[in-house]
């Protein structure tokens, strides 16, 4: 005896629907993971600054107290010339990977650092800092292929706001906020607003 079958399948009603509950799902989860990838990147930021704190200590102590220059210029309106803060430190990071954020997607074929130091910072004697220590900004996040001098007028002991207009902080790099390193080494998030007030 024979019978007759036909092969079912889906109809258009049920692959639409189908489609539209993944597109659903997607909208739901895909944001959820970017945070939480970028939280990882965070931290991994962090890391670096605290790494950079370190070294700015080992060389602060070698140097009689004295902080790393931004640069060799002789003068403060002289332009900025090599050895950078960050090739005065490399003896004591023996790395140039930690002075690139893994967030920083700055499109250059040759970025120097996605972190930049207070001006008033460089060359300062530790004794200026005193109490001010833990709430002083000494370094916060810029583009990779910015030039490699400082923000003008940060680092400055009990000091930690940004002068107004300065468009090279990354303020939102990290989940709307940006990573800070103060003089006591800590390092920490800060939400873009209270970046204007707290951070550079």
């Amino acid at each position: 005896m024979r019978t007759n079958s036909k092969n079912q399948g889906f109809t258009l009603i049920e692959l639409l629907t189908v489609i539209a509950i993944i597109a659903i799902l997607a909208s739901i989860l895909f944001p959820t993971f970017a945070r939480a990838r970028e939280k990882a990147r965070t931290t991994s930021c962090m890391s670096n600054q605290k790494q950079l704190g370190l070294a700015f200590q080992m060389y602060r102590d070698d140097y009689d107290g004295v902080n790393v220059l931004t640069d060799s210029g002789a003068a403060v309106d002289s332009p900025p010339a090599s050895p950078y803060w960050y090739e005065l430190i490399h003896p004591y990071t023996k790395s140039s990977q930690i002075l690139i954020c893994a967030s920083d997607t700055t499109p250059s074929a040759t970025p120097v650092s996605s972190y930049r130091i207070g001006a008033g910072f460089a060359g300062a004697e530790d004794s200026v800092y005193g109490d001010a220590s833990s709430s002083t900004t000494i370094l916060g996040e810029c583009d990779g292929d910015t030039w490699k001098n400082t923000w003008s007028g940060t680092g400055v002991a009990g000091s930690g706001s940004q002068i107004a207009g300065n468009a090279q902080p990354r303020r939102r790099r990290h989940n709307d906020g940006s990573n800070f390193l103060y003089y006591d080494g800590h390092a920490k998030w800060l939400a873009e607003n209270k970046a204007l007030t707290e951070g550079f």
